[in-house]
């Protein structure tokens, strides 16, 4: 069993003006208490169950309080974290299966806001959570050659989302705030599926060479869950080549070589969406940052 407890006292004041000549007199006092209770259950030699549960507090950090509209704080975020696991280790091969639940208060989340200069401002959710299955499995099939892989299935949601667009009018002489509601919708860049394996093969005592693979499901720009605004699944594969010597002068060299999205795979992992309205139309546009084809990589390490 074991339990331990934290608090946080923060005084977080600014004075002064901004880059934009904005006044920037903001800030918040807080008192934060964390404790976290847990327990380790020792089935036997290498197995193991574990629970715990947490309470973690979080303050807005300075874009919040600077970007923040006019006379408005942000208030500090909750997170209430749940964690329940099962670990086995024996001879060739490990696993475990890990549950987790982070439900949170107040999150802080973009919303499509913009303050008085045109600055994008995050606003707290009352309701959100995010809750999944961690899965981690190695063998060893052969003394050499190993497998291992990880699997996260998770769910990502806000109980109640309110996006705002601006309508700048058929003259864009003039605006209007436009609220849309949503309920149970996903949160920004949180992929449901996320995978990961690793084939090792040493065919050398001094040499390992690997095959990793990742996939990240389909992931959204904004809080919406629209599909006209995420970024598409992805699957890439790296190979890697590990090389260890050793000399009188020097304990040891380490020699990697990698070739990374080995099959030239053209993917986004990040962007951005933005939306106006022009009085009877609507501009929706996203931006994404694509990531490298086939790239190389070498690394040399001496340790003496």
């Amino acid at each position: 069993l074991f339990a331990d407890a934290q608090v946080r006292l923060l005084d977080y004041h600014t004075k002064g003006v901004d880059s934009d000549l904005r006044d920037i007199d903001t800030g918040d006092n807080y008192a934060f208490f964390n404790p976290k209770v847990g327990l380790t259950y020792l089935v036997k030699r290498g197995e193991s169950f574990y629970a715990s549960y947490a309470i973690g507090n979080r303050e807005p950090v300075r874009g919040d309080f600077v970007d923040a509209a006019a006379d408005q704080i942000p208030k500090a975020e909750t997170m209430h974290n749940l964690e329940v696991g099962y670990r086995k280790a024996s001879g060739n091969y490990s696993y475990s299966a890990n549950y987790y639940l982070m439900d949170y208060e107040n999150q802080l989340v973009l919303t499509g806001a913009v303050n008085d200069v045109g600055s994008s401002i995050r606003v707290n959710v009352p309701d959100s959570y995010r809750m999944g299955v961690e899965l981690v499995g190695a063998v060893k099939v052969m003394d050499a050659l190993t497998l291992s892989g990880n699997l996260t299935l998770s769910q990502n949601k806000i109980a109640e989302f309110t996006e705002v667009i601006y309508d700048y009018g058929p003259a864009f002489d003039e605006y209007n705030e436009i609220q849309n509601e949503y309920t149970d919708t996903d949160i920004s860049f949180s992929p449901n599926v996320i995978g990961g394996s690793q084939i090792s093969y040493s065919p050398l005592d001094f040499m390992e060479i690997s095959l990793l693979s990742k996939y990240v499901s389909k992931q959204y720009l904004d809080n919406t869950s629209n599909d006209d605004r995420s970024i598409d699944a992805y699957f890439v594969n790296d190979l890697k080549m590990d090389l260890s010597f050793a000399s009188k002068q020097v304990k040891q060299i380490g020699i990697s070589l990698m070739v990374n999205n080995i099959f030239d795979v053209k993917y986004v992992s990040n962007g951005y969406t933005f939306g106006y309205a022009g009085g009877d139309y609507v501009v929706r546009e996203n931006y994404y940052y694509p990531q490298a084809g086939t790239n190389f990589l070498a690394a040399v390490s001496l340790k003496f």
